[in-house]
């Protein structure tokens, strides 16, 4: 596919359009596209070892114009344990999400769904704050990126660096839960777990429900980054990023 070699060539460069001729004209082709992407970078990055849920709010939907969240692999090499320290030569532009990640305990193939919110909180077995790093290799107008190169491009995803296991986070209002970006030792952000789709577990849900239609199904030992609690905050080499949830820890990432 000329889209795939494209992006393929082009993954350490800066950004640019892809060709007309090879632009996604919808979704499915969009996922087609990042699912050859993905069997490529399994070489570099190891097996696909968890998700992400990207473009979560109205607002970033708005500026890439597309109407629904999208998703995107996150590849074993990639994960990190904070405190984690990332070198920024490995990216065009290295930037973080805040999100809460989830543990899946059990295959969820979607041959026995749809899933509910209780059948998805059940395969749960760990929930942990986590940044999730983010290449978009220096793409500044979401406008012209849109939505399905944004997907075709793995959803920028770049690695999820892992915080401590939240105890008993399943008999905490995660709705109400906040969390506070701490860059370059400044209190600078805060969101809530309200942020993600409305509830951390409905945007658990609706990728346990989306993710067989796209190449995929949640299995045992994935994690899911849920969407982005604060706004997107570019790193430099030297700084370092911290997010906490409330009483429960954080995790923290220096780039390097």
């Amino acid at each position: 596919m000329a889209a795939t070699r494209h992006l393929w060539t082009d993954r350490r460069a800066r950004w640019t359009p892809l060709p007309p001729d090879a632009q996604p004209r919808n979704l499915a082709e969009a996922y087609a596209i990042q699912l050859l992407m993905r069997e490529r970078l399994v070489d570099a990055r190891g097996r696909v070892a968890g998700w992400k849920i990207g473009l979560t709010s109205h607002v970033m939907q708005g500026l890439f114009r597309i109407a629904t969240p999208v998703i995107g692999a996150i590849f074993e090499a990639t994960f990190y344990q904070s405190p984690a320290r990332v070198r920024t030569r490995d990216f065009i532009r290295l930037g973080i999400d805040c999100t809460l990640a989830f543990k899946i305990g059990r295959d969820l193939p979607g041959t026995d769904g749809p899933y509910g919110r209780e059948v998805v909180q059940s395969v749960v077995t760990t929930c942990a704050p986590a940044i999730e790093l983010l290449e978009d290799r220096g793409a500044n107008d979401y406008v012209k990126v849109g939505g399905l190169q944004f997907t075709a491009e793995n959803a920028w995803n770049g690695g999820l660096v892992l915080g401590p296991p939240i105890p008993g986070w399943d008999r905490i209002d995660l709705v109400r839960l906040r969390g506070r970006l701490r860059f370059q030792g400044i209190w600078v952000a805060d969101g809530f777990g309200r942020d993600l789709m409305g509830h951390p577990l409905d945007a658990l849900t609706w990728l346990a429900n989306e993710l067989p239609r796209r190449g995929g199904y949640l299995r045992a030992g994935d994690w899911v980054a849920t969407g982005a609690m604060i706004p997107t905050k570019i790193m430099g080499s030297g700084q370092e990023a911290a997010f906490f949830l409330n009483r429960f820890g954080g995790a923290v990432v220096t780039a390097l």
